[in-house]
């Protein structure tokens, strides 16, 4: 059904139920309607058909739509089936938003919800997907999900293509996470944090005490190689994050390493990051899917540059009005796509020196010929190609300096719409998910062997 051309003639057909009085008929066709939209290509169109519903005075009822949560299930198996992990959660987000997971919710069930409230970890990373969540969706993902993997993969005639019985079945679903491609990123779980970090100590004792807190900005970069990668690590990052990268109760993602040798991208890149669950996990990048942080890093370098260029506009005792238009001016011109676009350079210049030169008071006041020579190397910075390794040294340096967060950086890079920390935070609810269908799996094979 395509629901955008459908909705002219569904609003004349709930209008003519109404005018003829049939309420109840009204009520139970729109609701139908959205029966037939819970899955994952229409239930996009859910505000629409609801904006209809509020136009017309039609109650939506979620308990009064049929097959709610078949229906969700199955659009969540589909997903399951062909690996859209990231369909998975649209689906989540638009059952949280829309409210269909309610239902009546019993005494049992309300001190269920109590206690899942008092994990942490999970809360958090519920409330990171799907903003602000309800009862109904807590227990939802907590009960109904696990409940759903385990009927679509254990409860099957015959076993499952590939696989000689159950528990191959159980296993391989547990650590898929371990190795898997999302959003055209691929993911790795290259181990425990706290070998690498035993690795990592190991190596810095060799060159000088763990222990000293003196920070050497000029020398706190150390290559190692861990089993077949070579990782760039900042020293001080490390020991910066180094109890928050060990606390389990800590919902973040740190920054550990740059993989420059031997990692999954397709230039032999990727970047590593420490998850709550104590694993280094990797995840590819290469110059396209780096976009993100190298225009984030360019756009430091701007705010840098325009504010080192007002301080020497006000040494020469030029008007702040006249300063901040110049400032804007330049701002303006260099746009996003500039930045990482070097031949654009010399046409900036021209803009700037036909500016400059057209303001009087500026050319009593300022040497621009010396000013433009300044600007022109700066900008020679600012529009260069970055090469990954200076740029993450940057990120870290920016972490030492207490600018940024270690745990930001996987927020800024990305590939397309998915940043890292996309598939970080999204990787950590499934794997919730599977371990609460793991311990269902594990109750039903015990109550097997006691029978």
């Amino acid at each position: 059904m395509n629901i955008p051309k459908y909705l002219p003639k569904l609003e004349k057909e709930l209008r003519n139920k109404i005018r003829e009085k049939k309420y109840s008929d009204s009520e139970q066709y729109i609701h139908k309607i959205f029966s037939n939209c819970i899955t994952l290509d229409s239930l996009k169109y859910f505000q629409s058909i609801l904006d209809l519903a509020l136009k017309l005075g039609i109650f939506v009822d979620p308990l009064k739509i049929p097959d709610r949560f078949k229906k969700i299930q199955l659009a969540i198996n589909e997903c399951i089936q062909n690996l859209q992990l990231g369909g998975i959660i649209s689906i989540l987000q638009y059952v949280n938003r829309y409210n269909l997971s309610y239902r009546e919710l019993n005494v049992k069930k309300i001190n269920l919800i109590k206690k899942l409230k008092q994990k942490t970890l999970f809360m958090e990373n519920l409330l990171d997907l799907f903003g602000e969540v309800s009862d109904h969706f807590i227990y939802f993902v907590h009960k109904d999900l696990p409940e759903g993997l385990y009927d679509l993969f254990i409860q099957t005639d015959g076993i499952y293509p590939g696989y000689r019985n159950l528990e191959e079945i159980a296993e391989q679903i547990r650590i898929y996470f371990n190795i898997y491609s999302v959003y055209g990123l691929s993911v790795k779980n290259l181990g425990k944090i706290s070998r690498f970090l035993k690795i990592f100590k190991a190596h810095v004792n060799k060159m000088h005490n763990f222990d000293s807190t003196e920070i050497n900005d000029e020398d706190n970069f150390l290559i190692i190689e861990i089993d077949d990668k070579t990782h760039l690590i900042s020293e001080n990052n490390i020991k910066i994050n180094l109890n928050k990268m060990i606390n389990p109760k800590r919902y973040n993602f740190y920054t550990y390493s740059m993989i420059f040798l031997g990692g999954l991208g397709p230039e032999g890149h990727g970047f590593s990051y420490s998850t709550p669950k104590g694993e280094i996990i990797e995840i590819c990048s290469d110059r396209k899917e780096s976009q993100a942080i190298i225009i984030k890093f360019k756009k430091y370098l701007k705010k840098t540059f325009l504010q080192k260029l007002t301080n020497e506009f006000l040494k020469s005792k030029i008007n702040e009005p006249v300063i901040n238009k110049i400032i804007q001016f330049i701002d303006d011109i260099i746009s996003e796509e500039d930045y990482l676009d070097i031949n654009k350079k010399e046409s900036l210049i021209k803009k700037i020196e036909s500016y400059l030169y057209s303001n009087r008071e500026l050319k009593t006041k300022l040497k621009i010929e010396n000013l433009i020579k300044e600007i022109s190397q700066i900008f020679s910075i600012i529009l260069r190609p970055v090469d990954l390794i200076d740029q993450f040294k940057c990120r870290m340096n920016l972490v030492a300096e207490g600018k940024i967060k270690s745990e930001e950086i996987p927020k800024l890079t990305s590939l397309k719409n998915k940043s890292h920390y996309d598939v970080l935070k999204e990787r950590f609810f499934f794997q919730n998910i599977v371990e609460l269908f793991f311990q269902r799996y594990k109750s039903e094979i015990s109550q097997l062997k006691k029978n």
